[in-house]
């Protein structure tokens, strides 16, 4: 692999700090990805048992605001926002 990084450009120190960062980086990785995997489940849950208690569901949001993409189907905002990191719903 360093001969490799160093075939495309990178200087020697900067290839071995890649290397040494990479399993790091795969964890975290791994890390943020199981999160996220987990919190859509919880917040899928918010979201399903209020529609079964027939609650009003106002926004079920991929991510904070600002919004990139919505689409609203009866009284649900269902949103893609810029920093999609977690998953929100609004309840009323």
């Amino acid at each position: 692999m360093l001969t490799y990084l160093a075939t495309i450009g990178l200087p020697l120190q900067m290839s071995s700090l890649l290397t040494w960062m990479s399993p790091y980086l795969t964890t975290i990785a791994a890390t943020i990805a199981v999160l996220g995997v987990l919190v859509f489940v919880h917040e899928s849950g918010h979201f399903l048992i209020a529609k079964l208690l027939r609650v009003r569901v106002e926004v079920f949001s991929l991510g904070f605001p600002p919004k990139l993409i919505s689409k609203k189907i009866g009284d649900t905002d269902y949103r893609i926002s810029v920093v999609p990191l977690w998953l929100y719903d609004k309840l009323l």
